[in-house]
């Protein structure tokens, strides 16, 4: 509807489903957040298993995808999770797109490698077996009722993208120092036991690649930093620089400006381990 809405109503969007959730277990009359929460939180999300009969339609629902979209210049896919797999007080049991998603999207890249892969949900999911193939990847989170709008002006360029990840996205949930520390699945208490490597001192230290770092997101300029000044006033300290857009378009720069103060040095390490 997004792009009926920005391109005229007699635009042509040929849509096929591509894949089918599992069949859906028999849920209480509360909606899936007060559920989710009297279940417990924290819990694990248990896959369920699937039937046969699913996986041959979601097979026949993606030969239909590639087919499709080998028969034209470029593609949208859609994708990501829903409330079933991601919600509040459930943990999920891992970072893969569930209903066999990542064979959609390989199978549709290899028909298609002008395909755009738009994600839609609240938490990280792996991209490690296609990612390389994708040209480009929009997170779309879940943006209510005027997303698909804001989703179309970004696709077609009426808007430059200017979102920066609030959260590091790893390549599988074992990168995660709460899984390390086996505090992954939890229970209703956090436990931070990485002491002070929690975060991104732990990816530091013991040398994990994230598929995309915390503050990662692109945008259809170029944005450049320069003048920074300091400014003491007794124990606070106020950085401020000058952004200028140094592309050949119009856009909005978001970026966390990271300042660093004393030794860079990564040989010093912390005097006392917590």
């Amino acid at each position: 509807m997004g792009i009926k809405t920005l391109l005229g109503g007699n635009t042509e969007v040929t849509f096929v489903q591509g894949y089918k959730r599992d069949e859906k277990k028999e849920e209480s009359e509360a909606n899936w957040q007060e559920t989710s929460l009297e279940d417990g939180g924290g819990s694990r999300k248990e896959e369920q298993s699937v039937d046969v009969k699913v996986k041959e339609e979601r097979a026949l629902l993606r030969k239909e995808a590639a087919e499709l979209a080998a028969q034209y210049d470029e593609v949208i896919l859609v994708g990501g999770l829903n409330h079933e797999h991601d919600s509040e007080g459930n943990d999920r049991a891992d970072m893969k797109l569930p209903y066999e998603q990542d064979e959609l999207i390989r199978e549709v890249l290899k028909a298609n490698p002008n395909t755009v892969i738009v994600m839609m949900a609240g938490s990280p999911v792996e991209m490690g077996s296609w990612i390389k193939d994708a040209k480009a990847v929009v997170w779309n989170w879940y943006s209510g009722m005027e997303g698909g709008n804001a989703l179309a002006e970004v696709l077609f360029g009426r808007v430059s993208p200017s979102g920066k990840l609030p959260e590091t996205f790893y390549k599988k949930h074992t990168d995660c120092s709460a899984h390390a520390v086996g505090e992954f699945p939890g229970d209703e208490k956090v436990r931070y036991k990485e002491g002070v490597f929690v975060g991104y001192r732990y990816n530091d230290t013991f040398g994990i690649e994230p598929e995309f770092c915390f503050g990662h997101g692109l945008s259809y300029t170029t944005f450049a930093y320069s003048g920074a000044e300091i400014k003491r006033n007794g124990a606070k300290l106020q950085v401020s620089c000058d952004v200028t857009n140094t592309g050949d378009r119009a856009g909005k720069e978001s970026d966390v400006v990271e300042v660093r103060i004393g030794s860079s040095s990564r040989n010093i390490r912390i005097a006392r381990v917590l």
